[in-house]
């Protein structure tokens, strides 16, 4: 993989440092512990929150950095997967072509795999959040788009079918140890520019679960001391609520399923009219995939935040590190502001795993971050 891949940047966020040491700094061990077990009571679907048996002295700032795999090709991360799978087949089995379904970042990977392969990529795509440009860029890459259903579960099954029919191989967006396995060298990247002992927690945004179980997998494998934190919309958590049921469940059908949850049932509320703004995580788990038991088993926490949260997050990473980063890249980042307190003292990286945002997107974002006229 290593001559079609970057190894993207990991750069420090004093930005992020300076609010962990505040949270720190504005609450004692007494008010860090009630609310840590609070927030763990409070979250029915999620792990019990460890926290640190007491405060981190002030003397000990958190370092945070950002894992930019927004600035991978394509502008996601996806691209590792995507060539791990590729590279894994014989020139022969991807002769007939390669089918995949996506709502965006995982098709742009799997035309650059098969283009830096010499292969053909068609790509059927059913998810309502793909936008005109996202279409018009696959397409001018060389991609043959099929529209098909309302959700991605809807067109993964159906992309597989025609892969089928066609004697050509799909490409899964998360649901294959090989594409799973790619992810984890984001892991691996990390691994080498942290010595041990200089990284304590990651933050990785969660849709099928591809992205953080090659993730988990690998931190585990090097360091069990590792912590590795998933973070979700609340308007689509299918895998913190499989990981807590211990089995695939289907996404929720309308907002008044949420055990009671006001701030969840809002969440999908509004993204059921304009959908989530983590887009690229949102959407249905196939109910036999690979990356359930990684995600049992690798990950220590789960956090899922709102979609103010999320706006607030892509509009503070514009403002504070001139960077655009995707919904999904927002969540982690959203996350991090909530356990900014906790985490204080500890070397943390959050993996911003994207920056393809539509227009549309991103300004519904800024409106509901910094509104017009507010102070």
């Amino acid at each position: 993989m290593r001559p079609f891949v970057r190894h993207t940047p990991l750069e420090p966020s004093p930005w992020l440092s300076g609010l962990a040491a505040a949270a720190a700094n504005g609450r004692g061990a007494g008010q860090d512990a009630a609310a840590c077990a609070s927030a763990s009571a409070g979250q029915e679907h999620s792990p019990p929150a460890a926290c640190p048996p007491q405060q981190p002295s002030a003397a000990a700032p958190c370092r945070v950095a950002l894992k930019l795999e927004s600035e991978q090709h394509t502008g996601s991360f996806k691209v590792r997967g995507a060539l791990n799978k590729l590279l894994s087949l014989s020139p022969e089995a991807i002769a007939p072509g390669v089918f995949t379904a996506s709502t965006g970042n995982h098709a742009l990977a799997v035309l650059f795999a098969a283009a830096a392969l010499s292969a053909a990529a068609r790509e059927p795509d059913g998810s309502s959040s793909s936008s005109r440009k996202a279409l018009a860029k696959l397409r001018s890459l060389g991609g043959h788009l099929v529209l098909h259903g309302n959700d991605c579960l809807q067109s993964e099954t159906a992309a597989r079918e025609a892969a089928a029919a066609a004697g050509a191989v799909y490409v899964s967006p998360y649901n294959d140890p090989w594409v799973m396995a790619g992810q984890g060298t984001v892991a691996l990247e990390l691994l080498t520019a942290r010595r041990r002992g200089r990284l304590d927690a990651v933050l990785v945004p969660v849709g099928g679960g591809g992205l953080i179980g090659g993730v988990a997998a690998v931190l585990k494998a090097a360091d069990p001391g590792i912590r590795v934190i998933g973070c979700q919309p609340a308007a689509s958590c299918v895998m913190a609520r499989s990981v807590a049921a211990g089995a695939v469940q289907p996404e929720y059908d309308c907002a008044a399923d949420r055990d009671g949850d006001p701030d969840a049932a809002a969440a999908a509320a509004a993204a059921a009219t304009e959908g989530t703004l983590s887009d690229a995580t949102a959407g249905g788990v196939e109910y036999d995939s690979v990356t359930l038991q990684p995600c049992m088993d690798c990950v220590d926490e789960w956090v899922t935040v709102g979609e103010g949260e999320i706006a607030e997050a892509m509009a503070d990473m514009l403002e504070h590190h001139s960077k655009l980063i995707e919904g999904a890249a927002g969540c982690a980042v959203a996350a991090f502001k909530r356990l900014a307190a906790r985490l204080a003292g500890q070397w943390v990286v959050l993996v911003v795993c994207g920056g393809n945002v539509a227009l549309p997107t991103l300004r519904r974002a800024l409106d509901m971050a910094r509104p017009e006229g507010a102070s």
